[in-house]
């Protein structure tokens, strides 16, 4: 993605201010004829329909300052970027998965990267030293301002003492290195998505399920990984190295399952595995589940807790392998970020 420049002087047309991450593209696969989807936020019980143009969306999220104020070069720039998606999607529905080594199948694999790091969970973890800072009301932050900010604003729950120390290294050590802006934060996610994630995507085997009886929902993140082995999940997360899929809706009836190895093809499957990919979905979701307004007990079905899964952190021994093989500890120690797996682990 290229890099925005400094200024929006010379546009002529109306300042965009509705920004959504989602692209509205995406959303109208599960959409009625009035243009409605049905939409599980995670602070509410009942599910709701609403038109797309009011999903996924957040005033300015893509704004970038100038000095002529807030500009949305950023939005129109993924507006563009993303307008080849539905035509790709309709493809990959209808039975056309691009080979490997295609440029389609590198675009594709583009736009899931930039969907990945695009989203408000993604600015909210590169910006927590700051939001952290400004609660407390303190620079550096002290212990006490971090456990207030964890507890009461961040995770909704007493942090362990492991993680208070791991959140507080972390905070203090990015504010002590000079803040960010938005422009360069964007700039460092848009490289992760073009530089790291994109080639890993286009080199995994590409799949499509085919649901003809029941639908699959997506959410506000739906490109989801899934890790087979649950081992450990309670206190690490999951990411596209270890991940042995990774799943992005296509529609109500169509899924994407990237995976290491594997066949690249076609399978219908049944009820059990599109609940199951329901279910992980929506654990992973950041603030909602969205499925057709026809399914909408479906979705209140789901398992939600009001709490979304946080970046979490973790301060503890480092272990090396010393020559018999052996784990060993060196007397230093490490720190852990990650983000849970989900809400069908239990946080503890």
């Amino acid at each position: 993605m290229t890099k925005p420049s400094d200024s929006g002087a010379g546009r002529a047309e109306p300042r965009r201010k509705r920004h959504h991450y989602l692209p509205e593209s995406y959303l109208k696969a599960w959409s009625d004829e009035n243009g409605q989807v049905a939409v599980r936020r995670r602070d509410r019980n009942a599910t709701f329909c609403t038109g797309t143009h009011n999903v996924a969306v957040e005033a300015d999220l893509y704004a970038l300052p100038t000095d002529a104020g807030l500009d949305d070069e950023l939005e129109v720039a993924l507006s563009k970027i993303e307008a080849p998606l539905r035509g790709h999607l309709a493809d990959l529905r209808e039975g056309r998965t691009p080979g490997r080594g295609t440029a389609v199948r590198a675009e594709i694999s583009r736009l899931l990267a930039l969907q990945l790091v695009r989203t408000p969970e993604h600015l909210d973890s590169v910006m927590f030293p700051l939001a952290a800072a400004e609660f407390a009301g303190e620079r550096p932050i002290s212990r006490d301002g971090m456990r207030r900010f964890l507890t009461d604003r961040y995770l909704g729950e007493a942090p362990a003492e492991p993680e208070l120390q791991g959140a507080l290294d972390f905070a203090n050590y990015v504010l002590s290195q000079g803040e960010l802006t938005k422009r360069e934060t964007f700039s460092i996610l848009f490289r992760i998505a073009d530089e790291e994630l994109t080639p890993r995507l286009t080199a995994m085997a590409w799949a499509v399920e085919v649901s003809p009886r029941h639908a699959f929902v997506t959410t506000d993140r739906p490109v989801a990984v899934w890790r087979r082995d649950p081992h450990n999940l309670k206190r690490m997360g999951a990411g596209l190295e270890s991940a042995d899929e990774v799943r992005f809706p296509l529609g109500p009836h169509h899924l994407l399952v990237l995976r290491p190895r594997f066949p690249e093809h076609r399978t219908v499957v049944e009820l059990d595995r599109v609940a199951a990919v329901n279910r992980h979905l929506a654990a992973g979701c950041y603030e909602m589940v969205i499925g057709r307004p026809s399914e909408r007990a479906d979705l209140e079905r789901l398992k939600l807790r009001r709490v979304r899964p946080a970046m979490r952190f973790n301060t503890g021994p480092l272990f090396e392998t010393d020559a018999s093989g052996q784990l060993v500890p060196t007397g230093r120690e490490i720190l852990h970020m990650y983000v849970p797996y989900g809400d069908e682990v239990d946080r503890g």
